[in-house]
């Protein structure tokens, strides 16, 4: 019986898994901010490498690639694909796990469409679609929009 006991309690446990290092808490190092700049462009596709990086044409014709790293950024930006946006990108040195060192990357700090901001956009998509309902509700334009 305890032998069966034991044999239930081993198997019951979930596999361990190893991620590897974590280098944030190996390694903290605090964001060095560059520059800030604001421009205007519109969204037209995701890239997926080992982050996600959003795509942008600007009037002139020029294409902008950014680090996305705000929850639900990428909610907003499928929802006012099409639309002119105004972004601000701050240019920053931030460690970056995979490379195992500080980089400078740029990354989406704030978008906005119109009068709407992303943060207010944001919250309010939160309230009306709870839990995991703003996913569900976004995740497939989003990967409709990502090319790997």
């Amino acid at each position: 019986m305890k032998l069966l006991i034991a044999l239930t309690l081993v198997f019951s446990l979930p596999p361990v898994v190893n991620h590897g290092p974590v280098f944030s808490q190996e390694r903290k190092v605090a964001d060095k901010v560059r520059a800030v700049k604001t421009i205007q462009g519109t969204f037209t596709n995701f890239e997926m490498g080992d982050y996600l990086h959003a795509k942008f044409r600007t009037p002139g014709g020029k294409e902008l690639s950014l680090f996305v790293m705000k929850p639900g950024m990428e909610y907003f930006l499928v929802a006012n694909k099409g639309r002119r946006l105004t972004l601000k990108y701050e240019v920053v040195d931030t460690y970056i796990p995979e490379a195992g060192d500080v980089m400078q990357i740029e990354r989406l700090a704030s978008a906005k469409a119109g009068n709407v901001t992303y943060e207010s956009w944001w919250k309010a998509t939160k309230a009306k679609y709870p839990g995991e309902a703003a996913h569900a509700k976004y995740r497939t334009l989003v990967e409709k929009y990502t090319k790997n």
